[in-house]
């Protein structure tokens, strides 16, 4: 039986898969009023904090500016398809 080897795994996360953490923190505040109040409302590091976001996926969500999560979502959307661009180096402080 082989051991299962976690770093490997880690290296061939997709494209897709790779901002997963930070959809799972959207799909939260769709569903927990408590959760993204905090996330709209002063609290966006401590909410950041619980999930396993790369360092340029926090930036990104700390330097959102907005006041619901429609605009919240669409600040984040900006940056992966800054992010995605073959050509771009920028942040989401940046785009926004």
């Amino acid at each position: 039986m082989m051991l299962f080897d976690c770093a490997a795994r880690r290296s061939s996360v997709t494209a897709r898969d790779r901002h997963e953490e930070l959809q799972a923190l959207l799909g939260r505040a769709l569903v927990d009023e408590t959760f993204r109040r905090d996330l709209l409302n002063g609290h966006r590091r401590e909410c950041a904090a619980e999930y396993a976001l790369s360092a340029d996926e926090r930036e990104a969500v700390l330097g959102v500016r907005a006041s619901d999560l429609q605009s919240f979502a669409a600040g984040l959307e900006s940056w992966l398809q800054a992010a995605s661009s073959p050509t771009s180096g920028r942040s989401l402080v940046a785009a926004a």
